[in-house]
């Protein structure tokens, strides 16, 4: 009835760094791994093993730089497999890995011993990075009315945001 029952037990985690077990049996995860939490009766001595996997998932954000990235998923001792669909049917022996700008979702199932296996996503996010423009004179300095060529360069094709005003301040022609 939602009350709690005084059921004289101790409580152990055979891996505090994964699991950790306080005396009244409140867990709190620590890290990835595996633990087993073993519950005793302390007057008869009866005693079971709760198995408990925590896994670390992490999701990338980042700027595109040509280099591979892809979601990281950690829990030593366990298998996983991973998905680039939501069926399952593109199963990947490693973690999928992007280069090009964009978001992917990536599916994921952890399985070890006897627990029940955890299935997940998480995403791959690779932000087009800002377009580098670096503008080139002709010379350091100029004086009205004189002329002045400037290049511009670009990693793309798309040049429609690059302007350039000019106008005559004291003499001087400004940019």
């Amino acid at each position: 009835d939602g009350e709690q029952i005084n059921a004289d037990c101790s409580f152990t985690s055979s891996n505090p760094s994964v699991e950790y077990v306080n005396s009244i049996g409140i867990m709190q995860p620590m890290g990835p791994g595996t633990a087993y939490i073993t519950i005793t009766h302390r007057r008869s001595g009866a005693s079971t093993s709760i198995p408990v996997m925590i896994a670390e998932v992490t999701d990338y954000h980042g700027v595109y730089d040509q280099n591979e990235h892809g979601i990281k998923v950690t829990c030593p001792g366990a298998d996983i497999v991973y998905y680039t669909d939501a069926n399952g049917s593109n199963e990947s022996e490693t973690s999928p890995m992007y280069t090009d700008a964009g978001e992917y979702e990536v599916f994921y199932k952890i399985s070890f011993s006897n627990c029940e296996p955890i299935e997940g996503s998480a995403f791959v996010t690779i932000e087009k990075a800002e377009r580098q423009l670096s503008i080139s004179a002709s010379e350091d300095t100029l004086v009205y009315p004189e002329q002045k060529t400037y290049s511009f360069t670009s990693d793309e094709d798309d040049m429609t945001k690059v302007s350039m005003q000019t106008e005559n301040n004291n003499g001087c022609l400004t940019a």
